[in-house]
């Protein structure tokens, strides 16, 4: 791939708001879409220079765009801790676009680094700063970039909930019309390695009132730096472009189950994480690198979560249930990881 040189300088822009920002975890918007509308010229690069919402030992980048028909975004970000004079340097989070995706890693011992999805900072460090830079290349336009989230946690305000799953209360509900998709059932190869589409596919379904093909959901998703179709920010990113703008989509580390509940409160699955055994799984799976489930509804009575496991052999056994402490302990190996959704509002 050649460089292509950015032809205008930046502009620093601090638009954005918070979309939670209590507990452990924050996530934060980036408007990118009204500030490139201000804008007086057209510029083929943008930087957001912000506070976080919280101090930060781990920073997550997700966005929503529509990709390209020719050319593609780099995304940087840049930290500063707090009373430091200088920025860190620059690092190259993805390369995003009509023909080439893939994320980047940067690792360093005693400086923060990028690991193709998560951004940490070195032991005693919090990030206090960020700076978000988007360069668009070869035709590429910065007006198809709506969004950019930034998932901000501190992993030593993190507190667990596992054990307390049984003083839980809150009305048993059910999100109906989620599509049972398994990703064991895909003509494919690498359908062991396809939890994250699959699970997005069944999201994107319901939304649309429309069978979206979780094989062809998992092609726009392979991320060819870490090699994998279960790239967070990429998921996100083509299910934006999937509903054609209609719904925003983020990573997101979630700061309770009270948190996960709201957002089935109003009737939108949430895909999470889990990671290890989990009671009732499927025969000879494990978890243990972690995988990829969407939560669909509560059930009071019975203390269990509601789920679609996509890692079922057949269809027919992907409407689940778990035992909430169970759930929670998976989860919570994954620091309640997850994909929310939220509908676009004008």
């Amino acid at each position: 791939m050649k460089n292509t040189r950015v032809a205008v300088a930046l502009l620093s822009i601090t638009t954005g708001s918070y979309l939670n920002a209590q507990g452990w975890a924050a996530l934060y918007a980036l408007d990118v879409a009204h500030a490139v509308a201000e804008l007086p010229e057209e510029h083929y690069a943008i930087t957001f220079d912000r506070v976080l919402p919280m101090p930060a030992s781990q920073l997550i980048f997700s966005w929503n765009a529509y990709r390209p028909a020719r050319g593609y975004f780099i995304f940087y970000v840049q930290v500063r801790t707090q009373g430091a004079r200088r920025w860190s340097e620059w690092y190259k989070l993805a390369l995003w676009g009509a023909g080439e995706q893939r994320s980047f890693e940067q690792l360093f011992s005693d400086d923060p680094s990028f690991c193709y999805v998560r951004f940490e900072m070195p032991s005693g460090t919090l990030a206090h700063e960020c700076r978000v830079k988007i360069e668009a290349h070869a035709g590429a336009k910065l007006t198809d970039i709506a969004r950019v989230m930034i998932s901000a946690a501190d992993y030593q305000k993190f507190s667990s909930e596992v054990g307390k799953g049984k003083f839980f209360s809150f009305p048993s509900l059910i999100i109906d019309k989620v599509p049972q998709f398994s990703q064991m059932e895909i003509d494919h190869a690498d359908r062991d390695r396809m939890c994250s589409p699959t699970s997005l596919s069944m999201v994107l379904s319901y939304l649309l009132k429309r069978p979206i093909d979780p094989y062809t959901f998992a092609r726009g998703v392979f991320d060819g730096g870490l090699k994998s179709y279960g790239s967070w920010p990429f998921n996100t990113a083509h299910a934006f472009e999937r509903v054609d703008g209609r719904y925003y989509f983020a990573v997101a580390r979630l700061n309770s189950f009270a948190h996960l509940y709201g957002f089935l409160r109003n009737r939108l699955p949430v895909v999470v994480s889990v990671r290890g055994a989990l009671r009732g799984m499927p025969a000879g799976r494990t978890y243990a690198d972690g995988h990829l489930l969407v939560v669909v509804g509560w059930d009071e009575s019975h203390k269990r979560v509601l789920v679609h496991d996509p890692a079922f052999v057949s269809r027919h056994e992907v409407a689940h249930s778990y035992a909430i402490d169970d759930f929670l302990a998976a989860w919570e190996r994954s620091y309640r990881l997850a994909y929310v959704v939220e509908p676009c509002v004008d």
